[in-house]
């Protein structure tokens, strides 16, 4: 078996010839489009968090950091923001690049800081 979770698919998990299959229509697709699929590592690319308020973001709160999301998942406390020129990044790699991201974080994680 060969499990995925993606935003096309969801999560699941598929026999080796159905993940074959669909992989061949995500080719198919980004051919069709004349991009390139980017997987770009959320943690470290696009964004940082800390759950320890003293590392960071007491630092971020007294300097005014533009964009700084807090938040509480399963009972923590979170402090994420994006980091500096994501924006120009994004929009410059979306013109020639679908862009997938990776994150090792859970999937409540990963559905709040992507909102």
């Amino acid at each position: 078996m060969i499990c995925f979770l993606s935003h096309s698919w969801g999560h699941a998990c598929y026999a080796p010839q159905r993940a074959a299959v669909l992989a061949a229509t995500d080719e198919e697709r980004l051919l069709a489009g004349r991009k390139l699929a980017l997987l770009v590592d959320l943690d470290h690319t696009i964004l940082h968090t800390t759950r320890d308020p003293h590392v960071h973001a007491a630092e971020w709160l007294r300097n005014g950091v533009a964009g700084l999301h807090c938040y509480t998942l399963g009972g923590q406390a979170n402090y994420t923001k994006l980091r500096p020129g994501v924006h120009a990044f994004l929009e410059a790699m979306h013109r020639c690049y679908e862009l997938q991201v990776y994150t090792m974080g859970t999937r409540p994680y990963a559905e709040e800081v992507l909102k």
